[in-house]
């Protein structure tokens, strides 16, 4: 059995030497081959080429008929060339089924359908007199007018997705035009979300809405399980699949709980009871189950008791239960984790410069810190306007979720960093992208 070490034996470490040790310690849990109709929002997990060209043949762009260049150009208004009409193309016409264009024939076709052998050019309906079986042209048509010839959008080896990028549709509507049916993505890990007593509901079949029956932390407060709501919403915003277990502190219904999340789930998400005190029953219990702790607190605010460790080489999140901090952490550090198993080289979220409506001052003691400033945007001139929500002393009086709620994006400042004063611009995640 592992040992673990004493609480305060590791040092905790800035947050980027962290968010890079969760980077490279975790990796993809693996791959499926699953039908393109099914691959919406998922992870390419091969760089996806064209196994063939786009068009395979000649296509019309425009309703008209189909006819060689050649043939059109001695019109004019006063001398224009008749054309006779030997058949018609729709989308789902076989190439081989068209006949053979002749001099001064044309096929009438519709947009997107193959053209007949020896036709270079389509004249839109709208340019010409149509008169029973047959057109009048009195205006010579360009060759490549309204063609798609083969090979003019995708060609044979043309790179389409690469490994590691979201699937949206218009990327599955590329690929099915090439001809693949199936494609490989990397597998979607499931998320076991565990929650200590102190932030779970009691069991209950009655429950709804309104329902006081919580359970109590030992100061008598009510807390009820926003942590668990919180984080099980953005898990599912991002595609992962969740779990919940609520247990007790103690460690035998821990262990339990710990020990069926391993099992069935690829990666471990706790909230509260991280930080070092009597209730710190977590860290404990990580270590009868043969865990490892990668590392014990992060210079972060929020969200400095925040852990990560390894139960059976699954990662094991232990989040501060604050609801500030708890999001925080997870935004900034689990979810880029939660990620890296899924696959994505992308970001979770986008970054836009801002323009501050408001200083944001930081004493000595805070520079030591990266600090994850949570801001409210409005919009300007040319740019969005960020104003910094309340701080601590006020955020007590009236609410934590409530800023929590309240906020747009998040301003990251690493360590030594003078926060901006009014007027200054400077990059923040966006946490809507509406905002983007």
């Amino acid at each position: 059995m592992r040992t673990e070490p004493e609480r305060g034996s590791l040092a905790p470490v800035p947050y980027v030497a962290a968010l890079d040790q969760v980077r490279s310690t975790l990796s993809p849990i693996g791959i499926e081959r699953i039908p393109i109709e099914r691959a919406v929002d998922r992870i390419a997990a091969r760089d996806l080429v064209a196994p063939s060209q786009i068009p395979s043949h000649p296509l019309s762009t425009r309703g008209g008929f189909a006819l060689r260049a050649a043939d059109t150009q001695a019109g004019s208004l006063r001398r224009p060339q008749q054309m006779q009409v030997i058949g018609t193309s729709f989308p789902d016409t076989p190439p081989s089924s068209l006949p053979s264009l002749t001099p001064g024939s044309v096929v009438a076709v519709s947009g997107g359908a193959p053209l007949p052998p020896g036709a270079d050019a389509v004249v839109p309906t709208e340019m010409v007199d149509v008169r029973e079986d047959r057109v009048l042209i009195a205006v010579p048509v360009r060759a490549g007018s309204c063609v798609l010839f083969p090979g003019d959008e995708v060609r044979d080896g043309t790179p389409l997705v690469s490994e590691g990028r979201y699937l949206g549709p218009s990327q599955l509507g590329l690929l099915a035009a090439t001809g693949l049916s199936h494609i490989e993505v990397y597998k979607t890990p499931r998320v076991a979300l565990i929650s200590p007593a102190t932030e779970a509901f009691e069991e209950t079949e009655s429950f709804e809405p309104g329902d006081e029956t919580l359970r109590s932390d030992r100061h008598g407060r009510h807390m009820p399980a926003s942590n668990a709501v919180t984080l099980g919403a953005w898990c599912s915003r991002f595609g992962l699949s969740v779990k919940r277990w609520n247990v007790c502190r103690d460690g035998k219904s821990l262990i339990s709980s710990l020990g069926e999340a391993s099992d069935e789930c690829d990666a471990i998400i706790t909230s509260g009871n991280a930080g070092p005190g009597t209730l710190d029953s977590l860290h404990e219990t990580l270590g009868q189950l043969d865990g490892e702790l990668l590392f014990d607190g992060i210079l972060l605010r929020p969200g400095r008791a925040t852990s990560l460790g390894l139960i059976q080489g699954k990662p094991i999140f232990l989040l501060p239960g604050t609801p500030t901090a708890n999001e925080t952490a997870f935004l900034l550090l689990a979810l880029p984790g939660l990620l890296a198993l899924s696959g994505t080289i992308e970001p979770p979220f986008p970054v836009a410069p801002v323009r501050f409506g408001k200083d944001v001052r930081r004493s000595p003691e805070q520079m030591r810190w990266t600090q994850a400033v949570r801001v409210r945007f409005e919009q300007g001139a040319f740019f969005l306007q960020a104003m910094p929500l309340p701080g601590r002393a006020v955020r007590e009086k009236q609410g934590r979720l409530a800023a929590l709620a309240s906020a747009d994006g998040i301003l990251i400042l690493g360590e030594d960093q003078e926060g901006p004063r009014m007027g200054d611009i400077m990059s923040v995640i966006l946490l809507e992208s509406s905002w983007a």
